[in-house]
């Protein structure tokens, strides 16, 4: 197994085992913790939550990429320092991150994740609004 062939094996001495199989679980260690790292680990995961949700929500495939633009309060810095893997993971062709409001077009869906993060992803050309009026009018029937 591949366990057996990592590098270190070999240096634990007595108490090693011979297979991950027999090994006693890992503990963790709190000296590792970062709670600033997990925090903003958990916004990112929010953010690309949702630019997921809008890309679903307006039926685009993962071959489009689309342009996202995020209002963010306090974790604006969160968001920033993890934009990259915003773009990655949100299929996305850009992220702009708390740009003039008079720099966002008015084709945006949106999705509001908490009182001070919101994320709006530009629609122009991808998506047929008439179709998508009658459809809200529809769910607005039920």
């Amino acid at each position: 197994e591949l366990w057996q062939r990592f590098p270190g094996r070999g240096t634990l001495g007595a108490d090693e085992k011979e297979s991950i199989m027999i090994s006693s679980y890992p503990q963790c260690n709190d000296a590792y913790k970062n709670i600033a790292v997990e925090e903003s680990m958990e916004v990112t995961k929010k953010v690309i939550s949702s630019c997921r949700s809008l890309r679903a929500s307006y039926q685009i495939t993962n071959k489009t990429l689309t342009k996202f633009y995020i209002k963010a309060g306090e974790n604006v810095d969160a968001i920033k320092s993890q934009s990259d893997d915003v773009k990655t993971l949100g299929k996305a062709s850009s992220v702009d991150v708390n740009i003039e409001e008079s720099k966002i077009p008015k084709t945006v869906g949106i999705d509001i994740i908490d009182d001070q993060t919101t994320v709006l992803m530009d629609i122009k050309g991808l998506v047929d609004f008439d179709a998508e009026i009658k459809k809200l009018e529809k769910n607005l029937g039920k």
